[in-house]
């Protein structure tokens, strides 16, 4: 059976395009001119993906997909976005869709977005958020990308580590939260917090510890790590990795975010 993919959009010239290469590729295409459209069709048939591009229209490109991810049955649909600029994207991606293309762009990549993320359905991996604190964040995009190409939903988002990790989990709502647990004091505690949250009942926390040289390097230091371990794991820490860079980080999101 041919898989049916909904196009967004009310461009003419741009919805034939998108048909015909779709039709090429085996795919059976559905066309939606506004938001609301696309919701009647959503109504009646079971779709395997969806293009959303930008749509002069009460019910927008972007307020279509934050309905849609409030609805129980298409809240999983597999969402690609293209659009005229970036400077949306990080709220389209906090919406938890799976790819964003800024035009101008190859219609190649978007085809090979789209053949990825229903492989990804196929192999039942579900989208994954996960909240990060650190001030490093290089490696943990490049882990990022790199796990995308092995055919994972994931996005990353990172926050200072100065920022108050229980305020940016409340406000993220990640799957997945990693941060520092340097602060014997407070670490604890946090996790505490964190987990009597209701919402939170399938929050996965992970702590990790990049010291400096000279702390490592005292006396009593391996002692300290270790009875730190102790106390996060008591109080209800899910893992830990003693230093987060791409490498742990790319090992974690692997462990993590298979199912």
């Amino acid at each position: 059976m041919k898989k049916k993919i909904l196009i967004l959009d009310d461009e003419r010239e741009v919805v034939n395009y998108l048909k015909q290469k779709l039709e090429q590729q085996d795919f059976e295409p559905l066309i939606a001119s506004d938001g609301y459209q696309g919701l009647r069709i959503l109504a009646h048939q079971k779709v395997d993906a969806i293009i959303a591009d930008n749509v002069a229209s009460e019910m927008d490109e972007y307020t279509f997909c934050k309905r849609l991810k409030e609805l129980k049955d298409c809240a999983d649909v597999p969402l690609l976005v293209c659009a005229a600029n970036a400077t949306e994207e990080k709220e389209y991606r906090k919406l938890g869709i799976d790819d964003y293309f800024v035009k101008p762009f190859k219609f190649d990549y978007l085809f090979e977005s789209l053949n990825r993320v229903l492989n990804q359905v196929s192999h039942k991996i579900k989208f994954k958020k996960v909240l990060v604190q650190t001030n490093q964040p290089t490696g943990i995009h490049f882990a990022e990308q790199q796990i995308k190409e092995y055919g994972f939903r994931v996005d990353v988002f990172v926050v200072p580590e100065d920022s108050n990790i229980i305020e940016e989990t409340l406000r993220n709502q990640p799957d997945i939260v990693v941060f520092s647990a340097l602060d014997p004091k407070s670490a604890p505690s946090i996790i505490a917090s964190l987990k009597s949250y209701v919402e939170f009942k399938e929050l996965r926390i992970v702590l990790y510890a990049n010291a400096p040289e000279p702390v490592r390097r005292k006396k009593n230091y391996d002692a300290f790590l270790q009875n730190l371990k102790i106390s996060c794991q008591e109080a209800g820490a899910d893992g830990w990795i003693d230093s987060l860079n791409k490498e742990s980080f790319l090992n974690l999101l692997f462990e993590y975010c298979k199912g």
